[in-house]
């Protein structure tokens, strides 16, 4: 008769079996893992640049998570190549920015520069037109500014279209890493927020050192010959990822609007609490002007005009649809009458709204515009020094005082997104926006355009709403850049 094993030593093969089984599955994983971060390089591949901290990878194509084409030329920004020297009587204008200049979502001839290009070209036929898309994902103001000063003023623009804002509103959090702009060394460098002191600090290539303060998880000093490093990164990471997943997925449901409009009726404070951020002292906020400054100063010093665009704010249509239906209906009115160029009128009616409501912030935003464009300097700033401390309108703020401050036209986009009907403005993210999103920013850029006359050979218009297609958010599509 056979005799039986023993539990004990059934019981050590059969753990040894799983944990064979386990090692198996762990090495293929990580076998799999390997492959995918070596020939999948990203939604946005980047290499590091001495001056400009990043740039796009050059010659580099890619399809975005929601299938966008993506095709970076040789000077690394998706667009087509650009030759170093501006034909003899060409219309050329270079578009700074972040993804939503560089069109985040939306194929190479829905981004706003294509769409601008391409209207621009049919309203001068006998004029070559050139509408270069020098936006980057990532890119802050200092980027921007560092490019300008080294490359971008080489390219000879008429126009220089500046636009940023989004990343420096995201990346503010104490333990976050922002670029500065050095006008001396004409480069960009890392500051480290949350400290007290100061450091500027320089990103070297392979990511940032001790030096920069970088704070190396204990899984970044893991050995890298034990192969276990990257499935274990990648499990934890994604744990960490997943309860900003079922947030964001909560934010962008089509309930929250219905959910928070209710919230906000009920007690606005709660919400507000939310968006406030600390202005006095706050280094990213002047960092972002002096940026702005240094690249409107560049432009006009190498004989182009510059223009700045105000970025759409999804949050902006969710405070105007907040407001009472009356409320709303007469912010709607003066939004229209303000893009009229009458702006006494907008006034009047924006100063009642506010008397019967103080809290309405996108009332006072409006009215800060209206203000604005009567010549009463004094009574915008104190309308925009009452916003500015709310996250939906700092950076915005900040980029319209700066231009009132230094005599730069101003492409005030989010009046159009208030004023528009549509409802697919904006992608799940809440600021990149759709192909319906960027023509509406194209249109209103060229509006600009040709009312303050900086088209060359175009007479100024009075009135910005008849120039253009924006008014509509209309603009053809046939034929690409």
């Amino acid at each position: 008769m056979k005799a039986r094993p023993r539990p004990a030593v059934t019981l050590l093969r059969n753990l040894a079996l799983s944990a064979a089984s386990l090692l198996v599955f762990v090495l293929l994983a990580e076998a799999v893992l390997t492959l995918w971060r070596l020939r999948a390089p990203g939604p946005t591949p980047g290499v590091q640049d001495e001056f400009l901290g990043f740039r796009l990878r050059a010659r580099h194509a890619w399809r975005e998570a929601g299938g966008a084409r993506v095709r970076i030329n040789a000077e690394g920004f998706r667009d087509d190549e650009i030759a170093p020297s501006k034909p003899p009587g060409a219309l050329r204008i270079l578009c700074l920015g972040d993804s939503s200049t560089f069109g985040y979502g939306v194929t190479p001839d829905e981004t706003y520069p294509a769409w601008l290009e391409r209207s621009l070209a049919r309203r001068f036929p006998g004029r070559r037109v050139e509408v270069i898309n020098a936006g980057v994902p990532g890119w802050e103001s200092a980027n921007g500014a560092a490019f300008l000063t080294r490359r971008g003023m080489a390219w000879k623009p008429e126009v220089v279209v500046i636009s940023f804002g989004y990343n420096e509103q995201l990346g503010s959090g104490p333990e976050a890493f922002h670029y500065d702009y050095d006008p001396a060394l004409r480069r960009v460098r890392i500051h480290r927020l949350g400290e007290l002191e100061r450091k500027i600090l320089v990103v070297p290539l392979g990511g940032l050192s001790a030096e920069a303060g970088a704070r190396p998880g204990r899984l970044d000093d893991f050995p890298r010959h034990l192969r276990l490093y990257l499935l274990t990164k990648y499990i934890l990471d994604w744990g960490r990822r997943l309860p900003d997943r079922i947030i964001g997925a909560a934010k962008s449901s089509a309930f929250a609007p219905w959910i928070l409009s209710r919230v906000y009726a009920r007690d606005p404070e709660r919400i507000l609490s939310r968006l406030r951020v600390e202005v006095e002292g706050n280094h990213v906020l002047r960092a972002y002007e002096d940026a702005l400054e240094e690249m409107v100063k560049t432009a006009r010093a190498g004989g182009a005009r510059p223009v700045i665009v105000l970025q759409p704010r999804r949050a902006c249509r969710e405070f105007l649809e907040w407001l009472p239906r009356d409320a709303r209906r007469k912010n709607l009115e003066a939004v229209s009458l303000i893009r009229d160029g009458k702006s006494g009128a907008a006034i009047a009616i924006l100063e009642a709204l506010r008397r019967s409501d103080p809290a309405a912030l996108i009332t006072v935003f409006n009215l800060s515009i209206a203000y604005r464009m009567a010549g009463r300097t004094a009574d915008a700033t104190r309308a925009l020094d009452a916003i500015l401390p709310v996250r939906t309108f700092t950076m915005n703020a900040i980029a319209e005082r700066t231009a009132a401050r230094l005599g730069v036209p101003v492409v005030y986009t989010p009046l159009a997104f208030e004023a528009s009907d549509a409802h697919d403005l904006f992608f799940p993210d809440r600021y990149h926006t759709r192909p319906a999103g960027t023509a509406i920013v194209a249109g209103e850029v060229e509006k600009v355009l040709l009312q303050e006359g900086l088209l060359g050979n175009t007479e100024r218009r009075g009135n910005p709403s008849a120039a253009g297609p924006g008014g509509t958010g209309v603009i053809g599509i046939a034929g690409g850049k």
